[in-house]
């Protein structure tokens, strides 16, 4: 295993290369399983941080950003065992500010891709404030058989455009693993372009309308849940996709009940579940 580090600081916390420095080639590293956490009341960072199958961990009271140097490499890598390759899996960045906002700039890039294994995950929690990501995003898997990289967002509010413009970068980026979104303030309507085997959508001080494709169909089945404070809507336009293209059988051939099982949940905290003529729930 790699080595864990942590830094706590009582000021803020400003990580960047030396003026001049050349950045590194992350491809080159492969000491795989390493955490770093950086902790304080904001925290900057601007410098590679190569962590191959490792954790990244940005915390803060205050805002967190990623400037344009900003090369965060938790990719896997291929490992070599003699005359065998083998491969590890992308692992996890988690970035939570309590107090303020999260911002990445468009020069900025997260990896947590893998090749022939399992991706990682991009947590980011700025229940206080926004999130912008507007740099590279990279979530792919190994293909068929290995998860594609899980998205993970709680904010404290995100207009529909911007919801809509998150997940198409998502689906550029191949997040397609899972997805979980949480509004604290607000109302939020979903169209198009939510992609993943796993979606969870919830508004935890507003209505939630859906009115077009939520998409979490595949090979297996998979798993919808929506939940909202106020009324949670479903427009005649909806649909809500977790079939499966494949059936699931054991060595004898039979059907395997619980592998097979799609999965789709509403709820609404304190307003009405409708679903309108014309929604659709496969």
């Amino acid at each position: 295993a790699g080595s864990a580090m942590r830094y706590v600081a009582g000021g803020a916390i400003d990580v960047s290369a030396p003026a001049g420095a050349a950045a590194p080639d992350t491809a080159a590293i492969g000491e795989l399983g390493a955490s770093l956490t950086l902790q304080g009341p904001s925290v900057s960072l601007d410098t590679t941080v190569a962590l191959p199958t490792g954790v990244l961990r940005l915390l803060a009271d205050g805002d967190i950003s990623l400037g344009e140097g900003a090369q965060i490499d938790l990719s896997g890598r291929a490992v070599q065992f003699y005359d065998i390759t083998k491969y590890s899996w992308g692992c996890a960045a988690t970035l939570t500010s309590t107090n303020g906002s999260i911002a990445q700039a468009a020069g900025s890039r997260i990896d947590v891709s893998a090749a022939h294994e399992d991706a990682g995950s991009l947590t980011l929690d700025a229940r206080a404030g926004t999130a912008t990501l507007a740099g590279a995003l990279l979530g792919a898997g190994g293909g068929a058989g290995f998860d594609n990289g899980k998205f993970d967002l709680t904010t404290r509010a995100i207009s529909d455009a911007d919801f809509a413009a998150l997940n198409a970068r998502l689906n550029d980026a191949a997040f397609f693993g899972a997805r979980g979104f949480v509004v604290k303030q607000g109302d939020l309507n979903v169209g198009e372009g939510v992609r993943a085997r796993q979606v969870s959508i919830a508004t935890d001080a507003g209505r939630l309308t859906v009115n077009g494709t939520i998409d979490a169909s595949g090979a297996t089945p998979g798993s919808i849940r929506l939940n909202a404070s106020g009324d949670l809507t479903l427009a005649a336009g909806a649909v809500l996709d977790t079939h499966a293209t494949t059936l699931v059988a054991d060595s004898y051939g039979a059907p395997i009940d619980a592998s097979n099982r799609a999965k789709i949940s509403l709820g609404s905290t304190g307003g009405t579940v409708r679903l309108e003529p014309g929604a659709t729930l496969d």
